[in-house]
This record gives C-alpha cells, structure tokens and sequence, in this order.
C-alpha cells in the first residue's frame, strides 16, 4: 500500500480547494501565499499531476484536484468531528465509584440510574472489587465499602445502620414454620470479620433453640448466598440492603414474618473518599445514596 502525502500538504491543499485562492487559505493557514504555493507545488509533484489550473488572478481545480478535494474534505471533517467529540468527552465529569461485589449487585445497579438522573451532567463509572482502595493510584473518587468506619487518612461517612434478616422463598418458609429440615445458607467472611453474622447469634435473639443439626451451604459473598435463597436452596441471613427488591416482589420472605428481631452488627457501610480534598460530587453522592439506604 502506497504511502500518504505529508498530512501539512493535504490541509494546504484542502484550503485552497475549498476557496479556490491561495490567498484566502493563506489568511485561513496564517502563513504566506507563497508558502501555500510551495506545499502545492510538492504535492503535486509528489502525486506527479496537476491539482489547479492557475489563471491570473483565480486558480480553478483540475480534474484530478475535483477527486482529491472531496476526499480531503471528508477526511478533515471527519477529523475535526473526532477532536470535537474527544474535547467534550474530555469536559464531562466522569465520577468513579468502587464498591463491593454484593452491594453492587444487590443494590447500587438497581438505583444508579436514579443517580444518573439527578446528575445528568456526569458520567458514572463503577469499579467492583472487595479489597481497599488506595486513593492515590486507584483513580477513584468515592468507595462504598462494609467495615468499622476505620480508614486512616479518609473521610468515612456512614450509610444507614446493619440489620440482618433471615429469609427464605415462600415455601421453605413454610416448610421451616412446620419444623421441617432446611438447608442454612452462610457466607465465608474474611478472617479479618471477627463479629459476622451466625445463625446461633440470629436464634437466640429471637429466644428460640437453635437446631443441633442441620444441613450448611457456604458461599463467599452474599450476592450468591441471594441466589440461592431465591432458587429455594436454603434459608438465607442477608443484609438487609441487599434484598430491598427481592422483599418487596414477594421473592423472598422474612423466616419470622412481621414478628422477626433484625440481627445487628457492628460492621456498617461507609462512603469513604480522601481527607481533605475538595470533592463537592462525593458529597452529593453521599446525600443521594444516604437518601435511597433509609
């Protein structure tokens, strides 16, 4: 495949092309007559045809320069539309958010589009991942994550209080009700959880015996441990924030009814964001998600 022209050549061409005077694309190139003469000329010689016909005091395109400037033309357009479009992505706001696998899919993809809404001048990007976030080579501007509210060096705003609630699909609900086996769903918290929630903690607050056996499924997140209460595989001690939808469809339903003690723990979610920077989207952020946990 043939190599292109100088790209300068072909901007000096497509100036003079569009206004038929090498003086006018002078003015637009803000360089000399002469200068836009000279690239001409190379082109030409370069493509070995002539471009214009030179008269004295008006230049006119050849046949092959007609060709050549329809498609210089598309090209710069094209060209310019792209710069364009990168300028204005570049002048939009991108706000960053990193959270946690569950609270991500149990939550925010639910609500987000309600944010989006309220700010629509912003575009969102969610980042999943269950580590900390390091604020100075992460490129994230907010992190909702589930702890003790002890992140040094961070403002850490708390979003609602933990309440756990067992929940079941509608018929293992019954089958429990009837004193018959189930499976109890648990979740792997990390080592470093020391409080996590336990099903012998759940049947005491309730005043009730824990069963001396019963069958154990354990996932490694709660947005698994959702799924399988929702497949009817066991019954499930979740968070509360995490099944707002499953609740309010009847997809799930509370172990206990209306007569259920939700379990609490010390372990919240908090919006956390680095100490005194100005971040007036964190803020925002925090109102709007405040707004949507209560």
């Amino acid at each position: 495949m043939s190599s292109l022209p100088p790209v300068e050549q072909l901007r000096f061409f497509d100036a003079a092309a569009r206004r038929l005077s090498f003086q006018k694309a002078a003015d637009e190139l803000c360089v000399s007559p002469a200068a836009v003469s000279q690239r001409i000329r190379a082109l030409e010689s370069l493509l070995n045809t002539e471009l214009f016909v030179r008269h004295t005091r008006r230049v006119s395109l050849t046949e092959a320069g007609e060709m050549l400037a329809t498609k210089t033309h598309q090209a710069f357009t094209l060209l310019n539309e792209g710069i364009a479009d990168i300028k204005q992505l570049q002048a939009r706001s991108v706000f960053t958010i990193s959270t946690t696998t569950t609270f991500a899919e149990q939550f925010l993809m639910s609500h987000i589009d309600r944010f989006q809404n309220a700010f629509p001048g912003v575009d969102t990007r969610i980042l999943v991942s269950n580590h900390l976030v390091d604020f100075r080579q992460d490129q994230v501007d907010v992190a909702v994550r589930q702890g003790l509210g002890r992140y040094p060096g961070c403002t850490a705003l708390p979003l609602g209080a933990d309440r756990y609630i067992a929940v079941a699909s509608p018929a293992l609900t019954a089958d429990f009700s009837r004193g018959e086996p189930v499976t109890f769903i648990t979740v792997d918290w990390p080592a470093r959880i020391k409080d996590f929630p336990r099903w012998n903690d759940w049947f005491e607050l309730q005043g009730m015996t824990s069963p001396a056996c019963g069958r154990q499924l354990s996932l490694p997140t709660e947005a698994l441990a959702v799924r399988a209460a929702l497949n009817g595989q066991g019954i499930a001690l979740i968070h509360t924030v995490h099944i707002r939808e499953e609740l309010s469809a009847g997809a799930l339903v509370p172990l206990l009814g209306d007569t259920q003690q939700l379990l609490a723990s010390p372990y919240r979610y908090y919006l956390v964001w680095p100490e005194g920077t100005a971040n007036p989207m964190a803020e925002a952020f925090s109102h709007w998600l405040a707004g949507q946990l209560n």
